[in-house]
């Protein structure tokens, strides 16, 4: 027997645990991404129907309700996946100390390693961040437009951005007390 074959032999469950991990790892990393993009099309249909110039304010409400609704589960659901792919990620970051394997499965690592590799510039943005605040804007169209339903559109919008410029301030304020951390992940 070789060297090789006495390591593989060695470690063979913790080499198939680690395939196994890599392979749900991206399973789950691809399901992370379906439900944004469900969620898009969903609110696509949603918003065609409330902006009828036939619907009845009531129907708009309920419309855009069910359109905040789909936002705050696509979110959950994203951020559930994303979490399944951390803990799977941490265990092949266990495994690949444990068995002395390149550090492929940390990309602060990965890009450190490979600093001279840049993304362009659209891609230096977290795709995670850039989907929250794109599904936090489809939100406030949709309350918008359930609101504007009932009320003149110029109301709606002067509440709209005092409601924005409130949640700001109580950031900053939190942020404050409690510094925010700038997560690379």
């Amino acid at each position: 027997m070789t060297d090789s074959e006495t390591w593989k032999d060695k470690y063979a469950q913790e080499l198939f645990t680690y395939e196994r991990l890599m392979a749900r790892s991206i399973q789950t990393n691809s399901m992370q991404w379906q439900a944004p993009s469900l969620a898009l099309a969903a609110q696509a249909f949603l918003l065609t129907i409330a902006l009828r110039d036939q619907a009845r304010p009531t129907a708009t409400t309920t419309v855009c309700f069910v359109g905040v609704l789909m936002t705050l589960m696509a979110w959950q659901l994203m951020a559930r996946h994303r979490y399944f792919f951390h803990l799977d990620q941490a265990d092949m970051e266990n495994l690949e100390d444990a068995l002395d394997l390149l550090r492929i499965s940390d990309r602060d690592r990965q890009m450190a390693r490979l600093s001279r590799v840049q993304p362009p510039w659209l891609g230096r943005a977290w795709a995670y961040d850039v989907w929250k605040a794109g599904f936090f804007l489809i939100a406030l169209v949709d309350v918008g437009i359930g609101l504007s339903a009932w009320w003149p559109a110029q109301w709606v919008i002067v509440g709209l951005v005092a409601a924005l410029l409130a949640v700001w301030g109580w950031a900053l304020l939190a942020s404050a007390a409690h510094p925010l951390r700038i997560r690379f992940r």
